[in-house]
This record gives C-alpha cells, structure tokens and sequence, in this order.
C-alpha cells in the first residue's frame, strides 16, 4: 500500500483503501461488487484484497463472498501481480491482457506513447488530430489481446474521481451528498 493510500484507510480506521467508507455505504469496493452483482452481463467476481483472516470485520464483503458473488483472492506484491492472478483464474489466455495492461500502465501520463505502443503511429496521428474513435481503438486492442472488451458510458463524470489521496475522498464524499 503506498503512502497516499495509507492515509486514506488511516482516515476512516479502514484495513485499505478499498475498504474506505463512502456516501454512507460500509466500504467503497461494496458498490462496485453491488452493482457487478445485478448485472446480467457478469458471469463471475474476482476481488483481491488483504488476508482473509480480517475479512470478518468486513461482513458486508463476507456476505458477497459466502453467496458465491465474489471469488476473494489475496492481494500479491503488486497490483499488476494481483491483476494477472485474477485474469488467469479466469482464462489462461488473458496473460495476454496483464502485459498489455502492464504495459499501459506503465504509459498512462502520456497518452500519445500508450497509443503508439497500443495501437500504432497511423493511431497517434488519428488522435492528434481528433479523428480515433473509440469503437476502433478497442477493436484493435481486442484483436492485439484476444480478449473482447467494451466502453462504459456514463452520464456522470464524478464516477471517475480516482480516491488516492484523503483530499479525493473528501470530493467524492461532497459530491455523494448531494445525491
């Protein structure tokens, strides 16, 4: 856990970040299983997290996980590590994915590099100057990964407020309130 995301779970007395309380609700990975697990479209829930041993002070996760809605996997010595545990008990193919995720990741700040490496210059150029649509970006990368993936639209762009630091929590709970 990285020093930002400590100070997060120290706020709130949480055992991660994850597990952070927001807009009323126990912990913030609860929404996210809540609404994995009303979706027609998702035929199965991995989540990572810390030991098991300290699952039973969560016991809203701990419903989730005795229902069969979530397989709990603990977390490995990296994100990408848990990722590529997660993808793989799921289909051995996805390794594919992993190193592509890994790879984006390692290219997030700059986006013109991810695209490069992703998708190609002929992309770089097609995005540079407004014309790469999203359809065709994940075409291409479903067929680099093998792996089928599809944009999520929201009407709400709050939802992408990424909660790193204590600051994010306290704007995510602001904006929480007023709904």
């Amino acid at each position: 856990m990285n020093q930002d995301d400590q100070y997060v779970a120290n706020k709130t007395d949480s055992t991660c970040k994850a597990f952070v309380p927001v807009g009323g609700k126990p912990m913030m990975i609860i929404r996210g299983l809540n609404a994995l697990a009303v979706s027609d479209k998702v035929k199965s829930t991995i989540s990572c997290g810390p030991f098991k041993a300290l699952l039973p002070k969560y016991s809203e996760l701990t419903k989730h996980i005795e229902r069969g809605q979530v397989i709990w996997m603990e977390n490995q010595d990296s994100p990408s590590r848990s990722a590529e545990q997660s993808f793989t008990r799921v289909h051995e193919d996805s390794r594919k994915l992993v190193s592509f995720w890994r790879r984006a990741k390692e290219q997030r700040k700059r986006s013109w590099r991810l695209i490069a490496q992703a998708l190609g210059w002929k992309a770089v150029l097609s995005y540079l100057f407004g014309y790469l649509m999203l359809a065709q970006a994940l075409k291409n990368i479903s067929t680099k990964t093998g792996v089928r993936g599809q944009a999520i639209t929201l009407p709400f762009p709050q939802v992408g407020i990424d909660v790193n630091k204590v600051d994010d929590w306290l704007l995510v709970e602001s904006h929480l309130e007023k709904y």
